[in-house]
């Protein structure tokens, strides 16, 4: 099957048809999304679903009515569209919507289960694929194709999971888990991928090639995070001391800066995806308040609506590609293993995991919270785009493929339907308000006091020679006629985390259309002109930010709070 990316296939006509139903296609379903998330609000019918679905039906109709000719329509996206076009903007976005302080609280469970628990998850997955496959119960796969592709299915995309806990607003705990989870997850899960996917056609895959794999692991992981953190900080240096007044190239500057990383990454052999996630989490904490008022609400605005159309393609490029494909691809015993093992892993990578964080942490998991995290763990758009990458020398890239886009099907029509349900079975609370407080450790406010000391005054501008300076910052109350301490200083733990309307200066606009006002002048947006569900989707699902410029600026930093919900 040709792929959209390659050159010399099909006529220029065939491609700039595809191009242009697709184009059509996709702007079909961000209207759809929109009805869908934010007006008849369906308890069974989630967003990422419905994408695929419309995807399945036109890939059902072309296939009966164009019967052989159907792959000349219905081919698939290349992966170099994927790994260069999509996946940046989609990984980005989740680390730039990540809130530091947060993050900071839940950061051990999150690792926990989302290196630890994602390694067990893909070694339990891959091993027991080749064993399965050596006694002939199974489709016959080399011991490093298992493992490749028992990392790449072990890539989580809660994205109709989440999307249904903002807008219920779950229990932050059950948000964050999930979330957090879902982001380091995916950074882990491709690492693996490229791994073991290096000795897929080399010699057998020995004791020596793990421990090799393991070491590989560690120096891509930690070389990518280090290349993100020094991107972040560039970033935040040139933005400090260069003042691009336009929007336009404050902008352009900033998308470029946040782009460069990921081929960075790829060409000096580190994680393009890892370098990525880690420069939007560094750049939205170190250079995101060294931007304009009006570039930090575009950049939220950009980065989202980026990863909004890229994760809705990659969705509909799945579901048009459900019968592009022929039937030998489609291995049943293949699909069943594999949905029955990543269940299987997804409770070894939960509940022991769980067990250690109540032991040795003060985060306590309850057991229905357990239940809904391994619930939680859908596969979706990395793993199929991982698979689009598996390695062909032995010919099982079609059917890993094929095996990849059902297992993803069943998991966001099977589990993503039912969020709604098992919610109110494991009696997840609901409505809690964004206000509950976060309590740092003593070691975690040590280490944001250190912060603060040091790498916050390097690398941004100070408050008073700003000119972004926002409705929840000390200076913009002292200049507004408001006490300077009244919404508190930065405490230590267990102290409350006001939400972003208790820190505006003016009313808190309740009208959902309500939409940022330029001053007259045309330069810039007015301090107190908020947000109200301006940007209401993000990469990992319909997740809605909060008003009052919590899009506009963080504020983690400034006088130590934060709103408690992330404003995704």
């Amino acid at each position: 099957m040709a792929e959209l990316g390659d050159e010399g296939e099909y006529s220029e006509a065939i491609v700039n048809g595809f191009i242009f139903a697709f184009l059509c296609l996709l702007a079909g379903c961000l209207i759809m999304n929109h009805m869908i998330g934010h007006k008849y609000h369906p308890k069974y019918i989630s967003e990422a679903g419905a994408v695929v679905a419309v995807g399945l039906v036109i890939s059902g109709i072309v296939r009966l009515v164009l019967h052989r000719e159907a792959k000349d329509w219905l081919r698939g996206i290349s992966p170099t569209v994927f790994f260069i076009g999509f996946l940046p903007p989609i990984i980005f976005n989740s680390g730039y919507t990540l809130r530091r302080k947060v993050f900071l609280y839940y950061f051990v469970p999150i690792v926990f289960y989302a290196v630890i628990g994602t390694f067990l998850s893909s070694l339990f997955v891959g091993l027991s694929l080749y064993a399965l496959a050596q006694a002939h119960l199974s489709y016959s796969l080399s011991m490093a194709e298992c493992l490749a592709f028992g990392a790449l299915i072990s890539a989580t995309d809660p994205v109709s999971v989440l999307a249904v806990f903002e807008q219920l607003k779950v229990d932050p705990l059950m948000f964050y888990l999930v979330f957090g989870e879902s982001v380091l997850n995916d950074a882990v899960a491709l690492v693996l991928f490229n791994i073991f996917s290096k000795f897929v056609g080399t010699e057998a895959f020995t004791t020596a090639s793990m421990g090799f794999a393991i070491v590989d692991f560690l120096i891509i992981f930690f070389g990518s995070m280090a290349v993100g953190f020094l991107f972040g900080c560039l970033s935040a240096l040139l933005f400090k001391h260069i003042d691009l007044r336009h929007s336009i190239y404050e902008m352009g500057v900033y998308l470029l800066l946040a782009y460069i990383p990921s081929l960075f990454g790829t060409a000096i052999e580190l994680s393009g995806i890892v370098c990525i996630l880690f420069t939007g989490m560094f750049s939205r904490h170190y250079t995101h308040r060294n931007l304009s008022v009006k570039g930090q609400a575009l950049a939220f605005f950009i980065f989202s609506l980026l990863a909004v159309l890229s994760e809705t393609a990659v969705f509909l490029e799945l579901g048009l590609s459900v019968f592009s494909g022929e039937k030998e691809y489609f291995h049943p015993l293949l699909i069943i293993w594999t949905l029955l093992l990543i269940l299987i892993g997804r409770a070894l990578n939960i509940y022991p995991i769980s067990f250690l964080v109540n032991r040795f942490t003060s985060v306590k998991v309850g057991r229905n919270v357990q239940h809904m995290l391994w619930f939680a763990g859908l596969r979706g758009a990395m793993a199929y785009a991982c698979s689009k990458q598996f390695s062909n020398v032995f010919g099982n890239q079609p059917i890993i493929e094929a095996t990849t886009m059902v297992i993803v099907l069943i998991t966001v029509f099977g589990f993503g339907t039912f969020t709604i349900t098992m919610l109110e079975k494991m009696e997840i609370p609901l409505g809690v308000p964004a206000t509950d407080a976060v309590n740092l450790s003593e070691n975690q406010s040590r280490i944001l006091a250190l912060e603060e000391k040091y790498l916050v005054p390097l690398l941004q501008r100070p408050l008073e020679f700003s000119s972004q300076a926002t409705p929840w910052s000390p200076n913009y109350r002292g200049r507004h006629g408001h006490d300077q301490e009244e919404g508190g200083k930065e405490g230590g733990p267990g102290d409350a985390v006001p939400s972003a309307p208790e820190l505006s200066p003016v009313p808190y606009p309740r009208n959902p259309g309500e939409r940022l006002r330029r001053e007259s002048s045309g330069e810039g947006f007015m301090a107190n002109d908020h947000i109200d569900r301006l940007f209401g989707y993000n990469a990992r699902g319909s997740i809605e930010m909060s008003a009052s410029g919590a899009g506009i600026a963080e504020g983690d930093g400034d006088d130590g709070q934060e709103s408690q919900r992330n404003v995704i």
